[in-house]
């Protein structure tokens, strides 16, 4: 469906065989902001959500719904039908946070544990799964609340953990 495909990523508009499953899957550039991280449960899509629009106090124009973030290199995550994620929880697959840890089993060669935030990215970087990032040069899309989409540039990092949460009390201004 082109709809969830960012025209700037050469595989999103492509089936993809899934290494995992020997199954053809469609591939999603837009993932839900789950808030924080997959523990934090403050923002609005997040395993078994059940957020109203009351509920978001912040403001539906200060608090995120959803961004871009290609599928992982290896197209194992960012399915647009999926789910599981790490933990069972949608994390990186469908939803991701705006600090995200990497919860995966840490191998030789895999990413390294820590937290992941919004920077530039590259579509041949596996780890760079567990931030939002587009191929766009200097930012990223993302839907608002109140259904406005703006691009925010990486500058935006500070601002990211308060748009993402939807009842912390934060006063944001959006950078150029």
């Amino acid at each position: 469906m082109s709809i969830f495909a960012c025209p700037s990523d050469p595989r999103a508009d492509q089936v993809q065989l899934a290494q995992r499953e020997k199954i053809h899957v469609a591939l999603t550039c837009y993932l839900g902001v789950e808030g924080q991280n997959l523990y934090s449960r403050d923002g609005v899509l997040f395993k078994d959500s059940a957020i109203r629009i009351a509920d978001i106090t912040d403001g539906t124009s200060n608090t995120l719904l959803a961004g871009e973030r290609p599928a992982s290199t290896d197209c194992q995550y960012g399915w647009w039908y999926a789910g599981v994620g790490q933990r069972f929880s949608g994390s990186a697959e469908m939803v991701l946070g705006v600090r995200e840890p990497n919860l995966l089993l840490v191998t030789r060669g895999s990413c390294p544990p820590g937290i992941y935030s919004y920077a530039p990215g590259s579509l041949s970087n596996q780890c760079d799964m567990f931030h939002f990032w587009s191929p766009h040069i200097g930012g990223a899309f993302f839907l608002f609340a109140d259904g406005s989409a703006h691009f925010l540039p990486y500058a935006a990092v500070s601002v990211m953990p308060a748009l993402a949460s939807r009842d912390g009390g934060e006063v944001v201004s959006l950078p150029n």
